[in-house]
């Protein structure tokens, strides 16, 4: 489980990376998933009236930035719209935002590359026991901090009755060290390409991103598709809570991305011409030039009312 101190280490690295804005008018600061980083830099480019401070890292640990610390986010972008569900059923933090797009989808895949053990005869029938080897590394994210690592031990926990292995999930998470995790699916890539893994456990846009050998699991347990929504919700994984020392049950779902202006963006026009773009065709455009799925219309969640009436507009179309 990660720590406070954790946390805050954490939130201190990512403080340190932020992109200082060119200048200090019409900035925009964009707090987004870690996979959103290609697709959102690249969107950035295509507005060039505002100065953009993007800052990536795991969803969750955005989320708990936002609610702890109050920071001015002018967009927020996770990679589970469940996390901004989670937060507008809390009465004391539904303010925070209360209202969502839904903009795109993903999926569970494992990456590698030619040089990883066992590249040559890995495949969707025997990577679980691949994975088990002597010698062989993997990781995956943080599942206190990035939905990829959570959303990894559920598609673990439906291989196992998918497989008809009993005892796969404990047997994956074993064959993990602690050591092999990272804070966000993005920083695994480093340690993958430098033949410290032999696997990392990513989403599709991602490794296609990086190009990446990529395995694509079965639908039944890749948390890829929407119409499968009942079955993933069979499962359910433990991570930190909100508070120190309380658990957080999660249950499988289709891996779906959100975005909001939260209430502590000082800059809301520049934020909706953001993610206005991003819901438009252009923005669509975008995605899928970076292999990330969008949902096409994008959706309003959470209380509609509350969004802008320019993206309600937009969406209306």
């Amino acid at each position: 489980m990660c720590s406070r101190l954790q946390f805050h280490v954490a939130l201190l690295g990512l403080l340190g990376g932020m992109v200082a804005a060119q200048s200090p008018d019409r900035r925009v600061v964009i707090a987004r998933a870690s996979t959103l980083t290609l697709p959102f830099d690249a969107l950035a480019r295509e507005l060039p009236a505002y100065q953009f401070e993007q800052e990536s890292g795991g969803s969750r640990f955005l989320v708990r930035r936002l609610t702890d610390l109050r920071p001015r986010m002018d967009v927020l972008a996770v990679a589970d719209v469940s996390l901004l569900e989670m937060l507008a059923r809390d009465p004391a933090q539904a303010h925070l935002a209360p209202w969502w797009v839904v903009f795109a989808r993903n999926e569970v895949v494992l990456a590698y590359t030619p040089r990883s053990r066992f590249a040559a005869e890995i495949n969707s029938g025997n990577w679980f026991d691949v994975l088990r080897r002597p010698g062989v590394s993997s990781g995956y994210a943080n599942p206190d901090l990035d939905p990829e690592g959570y959303n990894t031990l559920l598609c673990w926990k439906l291989a196992e009755g998918h497989y008809h292995r009993p005892g796969l999930y404990d047997a994956l998470r074993a064959a993990v060290p602690a050591r092999n995790l990272r804070d966000h699916s993005v920083a695994l890539l480093a340690l993958l390409e430098a033949g410290e893994l032999d696997y990392a456990w990513e989403y599709l846009s991602v490794a296609r991103q990086h190009h990446l050998r990529t395995l694509r699991l079965p639908p039944e347990i890749n948390l890829g598709d929407p119409a499968r929504a009942a079955a993933y919700a069979a499962v359910s994984v433990q991570v930190a809570g909100p508070r120190p020392g309380v658990a957080a049950t999660l249950h499988g779902a289709p891996i779906t991305y959100a975005a909001t202006i939260p209430a502590t963006s000082t800059d809301p026009a520049g934020a909706e011409a953001f993610i206005e773009r991003l819901v438009a065709p252009a923005g669509r455009r975008v995605l899928r030039d970076f292999d990330q799925e969008p949902v096409v219309p994008a959706r309003l969640g959470g209380v509609a009312a509350a969004a802008p009436a320019v993206l309600r507009r937009e969406l209306a179309r």
